[in-house]
């Protein structure tokens, strides 16, 4: 298929919160000529996570705060109310999208590694590409049945799904968990968030935010 429709490109996570590290990721891919627009997908329940630490309405408020022209705050995980699977998702944006265009999975090499232990994993390579990016310390587990590699982001955009392209560039190792842990120890969790995020978390005492 010669397909020359640009890249929806999707990135979910519990954003929990949101910090520079998903935002450097997000903007550069959304950066590239070959993607139309890049969706950020706040889950609903994250299937790899025991517990997501405060609600869907503020974790989708501070996307929105983030959001800007470069990046759109996609709901479609919240309004399901239940875990959100991966393959749940590609079928509902395949759905709304079409099945002509290349729709690709933003991940860390981390979940990449992980990804055919997901709920029917086996179905993703007829429903989306994968954007996989690099990740510190963290070694590629590149024996992945059903994926094919492209070099180049224009390769991607010849088919809607099947294929996989590494990124190499340098990823901001950020964790949300840590950010959490400094907000309860009552220390500012200086460089890891904007200025408005950490604005909203303290206005909204989230994470056993005490006065500092």
């Amino acid at each position: 298929m010669n397909n020359q429709a640009r890249i929806v490109a999707i990135y979910g996570g519990a954003f929990d919160p949101i910090h520079l590290g998903h935002i450097k990721i997000a903007l550069q891919v959304a950066a590239q000529p070959e993607i139309s627009q890049l969706r950020l997908l706040p889950c609903y329940a994250h299937p790899g996570k025991r517990t997501i630490h405060t609600s869907a309405t503020h974790r989708y408020n501070m996307l929105k705060l983030i959001a800007g022209d470069s990046l759109i705050v996609d709901h479609s995980e919240l309004d399901r109310k239940d875990i959100s699977y991966t393959t749940d998702t590609a079928k509902y944006m395949r759905e709304t999208l079409g099945h002509q265009v290349p729709i690709a999975l933003v991940l860390g090499a981390d979940a990449y590694n992980e990804i055919n232990d997901w709920h029917h994993a086996k179905q993703l390579p007829s429903l989306l590409h994968l954007i996989v990016v690099a990740r510190p310390n963290i070694e590629l587990h590149s024996n992945k049945s059903g994926w094919q590699r492209v070099n180049t982001l224009q390769e991607m955009r010849q088919r809607s799904a099947g294929a996989i392209f590494f990124m190499s560039e340098p990823y901001i190792d950020i964790s949300s968990t840590q950010i959490r842990s400094t907000i309860a120890q009552g220390i500012q969790p200086r460089y890891t968030l904007p200025a408005t995020i950490w604005s909203y978390i303290k206005k909204n005492r989230l994470y056993n935010y005490k006065t500092l």
